[in-house]
C-alpha cells in the first residue's frame, strides 16, 4: 500500500513536472507522427511516446530503492 501511495504521489507531482518541461508538446508531436506513420516506424514512435513514462517509473524505482537502503540501517 505504501508503494502504491508513493507511486501515486510521484506521478501526480511528476505530471506537473512533465508539463513544466513541455513533455506534453513533445507527445502531441509524436502522436501526430504515429497517425501518419506506417509499419515499423509506428512501433518506433510508440516507443518514443512511452519513453518519458518509462524514465519516470525507473527514476521512481531508483529513488525508492535508495530511500529504502538509506533508512534500512
Amino acid at each position: 500500500l505504501l508503494v502504491f501511495m508513493l507511486f501515486a504521489l510521484i506521478m501526480t507531482i511528476g505530471s506537473d513536472f512533465m508539463n513544466f518541461l513541455h513533455v506534453d508538446t513533445l507527445q502531441n508531436a509524436i502522436a501526430s507522427k504515429i497517425r501518419a506513420s506506417e509499419g515499423f516506424m509506428t512501433l518506433v514512435w510508440y516507443i518514443a511516446y512511452g519513453l518519458p513514462y518509462i524514465f519516470a517509473i525507473g527514476l521512481f524505482i531508483g529513488l525508492y530503492e535508495w530511500i529504502r537502503a538509506r533508512f534500512h540501517d
